[in-house]
């Protein structure tokens, strides 16, 4: 849902602006999702068919509170910086409720109308490195299909965290189903999640009058079809087709297909494969 909550501030009124790690990685994911998501009104897991829900908000779900619930050695935290002072626990839970908050600073003329933007989130747990007083943020995924949108909200929890432990440094741990861990190193993620918070901002707090969906905002996949909205995008993509809006041209095929001279559908569908795989092996 839109988080965007009204603060008074000099005898007027001036919303501040919340952004969660689950927006970051639903933004990454589907740029035309959310912003249908965030425009519907709806709550996340009813924009999604039943399949779908059943997997993520359901059986997911269990799947995570169960391995948390294995692998903590201790069942509640107080605070963060209780859990931060504990040095001799190498695994620490956070409290579900504890919501982690730091302001954003981006610069940026059309954000004056906010009086704060916030990054909050909950990282299912810290791990503290071996003897030393650093914590790297873990979240469970049952999945690893969405990589990309799962680095840049680990990226979410690290910035999260340094606003309390500045000794934190920006790597995230990924849980497989195994439980085997995955460190990711994310130091170089920054400008591209502050371009991505930017976005996010100005769709969750309207900053544009004129906010409709774009061609570019759409990236097919396989889960399209669970999307409450993916009518939405056929409609719009049918309009004026291109070779782009195939679900399964991705970018590697893209450039493929364009080095060899195919610009429209048209062209693509007349095109015999074995001559074109002829052409691009005897390409320079």
């Amino acid at each position: 849902m839109n988080s965007v909550k009204n603060t008074k501030v000099e005898g007027s009124l001036k919303p501040t602006i919340e952004i969660s790690a689950t927006d970051v990685f639903e933004y990454i994911k589907c740029p035309a999702f959310f912003k249908q998501y965030i425009g519907s009104g709806k709550k996340l897991e009813d924009c999604y068919d039943k399949y779908y829900h059943d997997i993520i908000f359901k059986s997911g779900k269990n799947y995570e509170l169960r391995e948390v619930e294995k692998i903590s050695l201790i069942k509640n935290t107080q605070s963060l910086t209780d859990a931060l002072q504990n040095k001799e626990k190498a695994v620490l839970r956070i409290n579900p409720k504890m919501i982690l908050k730091r302001e954003i600073i981006v610069l940026d003329d059309r954000f004056k109308k906010f009086s704060k933007i916030y990054a909050i989130g909950i990282p299912d747990l810290l791990i503290r490195k071996k003897n030393l007083d650093t914590y790297i943020p873990l979240d469970y995924k049952t999945s690893l299909n969405f990589f990309n949108s799962i680095r840049f909200q680990l990226f979410h929890y690290c910035y999260i965290l340094q606003g309390y432990d500045p000794n934190i440094s920006y790597i995230g741990a990924l849980k497989s189903e195994k439980l085997n861990p995955i460190l990711l190193n994310l130091n170089s993620l920054y400008h591209d999640w502050l371009q991505i918070i930017t976005n996010i901002v100005l769709i969750k707090g309207r900053v544009f009058s004129e906010r409709k969906l774009v061609r570019k905002d759409i990236r097919w996949s396989k889960e399209c079809r669970k999307c409450f909205f993916h009518s939405t995008c056929e409609k719009m993509v049918k309009l004026n087709p291109t070779i782009d809006d195939l679900p399964e041209v991705k970018q590697r095929r893209s450039q493929m297909i364009n080095a060899i001279g195919i610009k429209t559908l048209e062209e693509l569908a007349m095109t015999n494969p074995k001559i074109a795989w002829e052409k691009l092996c005897n390409m320079p």
